[in-house]
């Protein structure tokens, strides 16, 4: 329904298939990039010299720049990660992915959460540590 088709007002019926739909899209969007950098890296590797052209990256100013711009995306996104997870154990194991196989890794923890929040929005963003905590 239209806001117009209810006065100016969503019913929540609407509004939570609008979230399901959110949830749902967040799952095939990180779904696919997950499957995109499995492609890309095994690209690399199979066609690149991962030690000789890591080497020219870190001598370009811009090479360095992006890396510090990633590894920065990478901290705060564990941050999240770190405050959905219950466990220190599995906290660390998602920052070595995380550091490790860079968005590969993040796609597939979006695409977990995504999976497990069965289309609940705030235990998409919370994860189930915080909901439970109360």
């Amino acid at each position: 329904m239209t806001p117009e088709q209810t006065g100016g007002t969503i019913g929540h019926e609407a509004l939570s298939t609008t979230i399901g739909d959110l949830v749902n899209r967040t799952l095939l969007l990180s779904a696919t990039g997950a499957l995109v950098m499995l492609g890309a890296i095994l690209y690399g590797f199979a066609s690149g010299d991962f030690g000789a052209e890591g080497g020219q990256l870190l001598d370009l100013a811009w090479g360095r720049v992006t890396l510090i711009d990633l590894y920065l995306s990478f901290a705060v996104f564990w941050a999240w990660v770190a405050s959905r997870e219950r466990t220190w154990a599995t906290r660390l194991a998602w920052l070595v992915a995380i550091v490790t196989l860079g968005s590969l890794a993040i796609c597939a923890y979006v695409a977990l959460a995504a999976l497990r929040s069965n289309g609940d929005r705030a235990r998409l963003l919370l994860g189930s540590a915080d909901l439970d905590r109360g």
